[in-house]
């Protein structure tokens, strides 16, 4: 076998504290975090190529080697190697991989905290709580200038752009769940099914085995029957709403009429809006354009809020 090294990410530590072109042994922390994100990054893009494979082959992780053999000018940067091995009869391969895509991914998700634009659709969510772990080193005036092998410009991490990226989670907390609902969809083979709540949304649980029966029937019967589901799942911190069911203790069928809600009944905000069509345009002009802000002024007299 004979071991290549590939060109894969220069780091950049730019800013008062990294003046002198050194980097303190703290900052080392920051190469191991960004490999983490590397690394994960690049597992979540060999799934999405390899939709035909359940996983990763083993060994996998232990193989990865990524290095660095100096700090160079320019601030203090550091420019990220990948060990790969190939057949000594093999050709080099120079083609591109998984991580030369998650290194340019990584780079689009920090451009797009950096001028505060959605998140990439590429960008894996289960990667993005790593974040959290990146950037710990800096403060102030310093940040991290990131640019992967194939691309020409660079992307300016710094305390805020981890910031940014940090709110883009959804912390959950959990809780027990007594839910009522429409099984949508059922994956017998991963053991999964879509219930849709009494509120339009739609959550995924697991059952099992012995669950699945009870499961397909409330499918099969779904314009008719609903099913219970017990158990605990993760809620959304900002809106206490269901993310998920995590573990199924006890499910049954539950007859539509016993389910306490009706099917026919539109949605809220169908009745909202169909309220709203009702009222003149000319009363819509005399609403106020600062009522959200200045309710309490409208309502009770209160003093308006000053504008920044």
């Amino acid at each position: 076998m004979t071991t290549q090294l590939k060109d894969l990410t220069r780091l950049t530590f730019d800013g008062p504290k990294y003046d002198d072109h050194g980097l303190e042994i703290d900052d080392l922390s920051e190469l191991q975090a960004y490999k983490k994100l590397l690394v994960e990054t690049a597992k979540e893009v060999w799934k999405r190529n390899n939709l035909d494979r359940t996983r990763i082959q083993r060994g996998w992780l232990d193989s990865i080697t990524i290095k660095f053999y100096g700090i160079e000018a320019g601030s203090a940067s550091v420019a990220l190697k990948r060990e790969v091995e190939y057949p000594d009869d093999q050709m080099r391969i120079e083609s591109p991989d998984e991580f030369d895509e998650a290194a340019e991914i990584l780079q689009d998700c920090i451009v797009a905290a950096g001028t505060d634009s959605p998140l990439p659709e590429a960008m894996p969510k289960n990667v993005i709580p790593l974040f959290e772990n990146f950037g710990k080193s800096l403060g102030g005036e310093n940040r991290i200038r990131v640019r992967a092998h194939r691309r020409e410009q660079e992307a300016t991490y710094t305390q805020e752009v981890q910031k940014r990226l940090t709110n883009w989670l959804e912390r959950t907390y959990p809780d027990q769940v007594d839910q009522i609902g429409e099984v949508r969809a059922t994956d017998l083979d991963g053991g999964r099914f879509t219930l849709r709540l009494r509120d339009g949304s739609k959550v995924e649980g697991r059952f099992t085995p012995e669950q699945e029966a009870i499961v397909t029937d409330a499918l099969k019967e779904h314009a008719k029957r609903r099913l219970r589901v017990i158990g605990s799942g993760e809620f959304l911190s900002g809106t206490a709403k269901l993310k998920r069911i995590t573990e199924v203790f006890d499910i049954s069928i539950v007859p539509l009429e016993d389910a306490g809600y009706d099917d026919s009944a539109p949605p809220i905000w169908d009745i909202v809006c169909a309220i709203g069509s009702e009222v003149p345009d000319k009363a819509w002009e005399n609403v106020p354009r600062d009522l959200a802000k200045n309710l309490d002024h409208y309502l009770y007299g209160r003093e308006k809020e000053r504008e920044e």
